[in-house]
């Protein structure tokens, strides 16, 4: 899997405002009342409504498909976003500063030596195969200690993922962007292979990526965390779902490391009373 940094101005903004508003609806006071929001955030959510509205597209972020997504930016069918894009006052770390180089350097390191272990191990649990290329937007968190890392498109071939961590979380845990990053891409596959149904579909397939990344059996599996880092499942399924589900969810999926050897998370699943939340059985 080939992975490709995009540090660009315009595209970090854009993983911005794609994480305050999220892929879905926008809040209506933003659109209504720009001057009790301030013009930076309205002009972002008219960024992102025109983002995820061009005609034949999932949305603009279609554009890093292409292999050089900077350039295809420029197309005349972006025109409008662009000029939006350019016009938001946003501070935002220089391109050539030394975080970048380091976070790259980071990510590099903990995928190319773990390449081969991820690609078997995500095919033995899941059945998938990676993206021929994982694109990532990377960006300085204004939380120094933070980690934040979202999906953004996906098709046959190639992954696009959003990620920011702040400069002392980099410090203090090297395996961090490795174990996010494994996170997202998990959600870009399940788009991908449409494995969920659709019934509570989001809550259900966070709740389920949170058993095995960034805390969780695969992280364990690839080395990729630190012992008990993030507690029980149970802890990790806080503001992930409803406490009822998170009870369900507790009581069969952990149940998954005791079979893992012998059988794909699929095949687990299909034997449970969770089989109706999947698509392949």
């Amino acid at each position: 899997m080939e992975i490709k940094f995009i540090t660009d101005d315009r595209f970090r903004k854009l993983d911005a405002i794609f994480s305050m508003f999220g892929q879905g609806s926008l809040p209506e006071p933003v659109k209504e009342f720009p001057s009790f929001f301030g013009k930076d955030v309205y002009l972002s959510s008219r960024i992102f409504e025109a983002s995820v509205s061009i005609p034949k597209k999932q949305s603009i972020w279609d554009v890093c498909f292409d292999e050089n997504p900077e350039k295809e930016i420029e197309k005349p069918e972006y025109a409008e976003i662009v000029s939006m894009l350019d016009n938001l006052d946003v501070h935002l770390e220089k391109e050539n500063d030394d975080f970048f180089n380091e976070l790259k350097g980071t990510i590099s390191n903990s995928f190319s030596q773990k390449m081969e272990e991820i690609e078997k191990s995500i095919w033995e649990i899941f059945e998938m195969d990676l993206p021929k290329r994982l694109v990532i937007i990377l960006d300085k968190h204004n939380i120094k200690t933070g980690s934040h890392g979202q999906k953004l498109a996906t098709n046959k071939d190639i992954s696009v993922i959003g990620y920011r961590i702040g400069e002392l979380a980099l410090k203090k845990d090297r395996n961090e962007p490795a174990s996010v990053l494994l996170h997202e891409l998990l959600h870009c596959l399940f788009s991908r292979y449409n494995v969920i149904a659709d019934k509570n579909k989001r809550q259900f397939e966070e709740a389920v990526l949170r058993y095995f990344a960034p805390y969780g059996l695969l992280t364990k599996r690839l080395g990729l965390e630190k012992p008990n880092a993030r507690g029980t499942y149970m802890d990790q399924l806080k503001g992930a779902c409803s406490p009822e589900m998170a009870k369900r969810l507790n009581e069969i999926i952990p149940k998954y490391a005791e079979v893992a050897d012998n059988e794909d998370f699929w095949e687990f699943l299909s034997k449970s009373e969770l089989k109706s939340y999947i698509n392949r059985i």
